[in-house]
């Protein structure tokens, strides 16, 4: 399955790889700063809604200095925002600390690899999100597998 290549936006950040499933394509309207980039597949929408899969990249929060709290942060986050973290699974991604966590955001059943990565000091956040209004759908659930699974980040 190739493998689409997110270069790093600002010095310092790493690179960032996606496996890309059949019929999932580039979508590049929301990139940003944060945003580093985020896949679609317009043949599995549904209610109105087409699945993705969207990667950010950022600075954890002032005070954060482990792995372990920028994980937390990021739950914390997800948690005020009012998308209420279900459940949540320790691993690791490249050799860096993760967490694969599941909430639901506006009705849409979403799952998140959450990584803190370091490098010469310097703590970030890198997150993949998939969401989706089809949670049954089968094509949807294996090619989630796939890219939350063969998601890569180097430097």
């Amino acid at each position: 399955m190739p493998l689409l290549e997110l270069p790093p936006t600002v010095l310092g950040q790493p690179t960032v790889a996606i496996p890309q499933p059949p019929g999932w394509t580039r979508y590049s309207d929301m990139d940003s700063d944060v945003i580093r980039g985020a896949i679609v597949n317009l043949a599995l929408r549904a209610d109105n809604f087409t699945p993705n899969a969207v990667v950010t990249v950022g600075d954890v929060p002032a005070g954060v200095t482990e792995p372990d709290q920028a994980l937390d942060a990021e739950e914390a986050g997800l948690n005020q925002a009012g998308m209420y973290v279900e459940t949540s699974t320790p691993g690791t991604v490249c050799g860096f600390q993760s967490r694969t966590v599941t909430y639901t955001m506006e009705s849409r059943p979403c799952t998140a690899v959450i990584v803190a990565t370091e490098r010469a000091g310097k703590l970030l956040s890198v997150v993949v999100t998939m969401q989706t209004s089809d949670g049954s759908n089968a094509i949807y659930a294996k090619d989630s597998q796939a890219i939350l699974n063969g998601f890569q980040i180097y430097y």
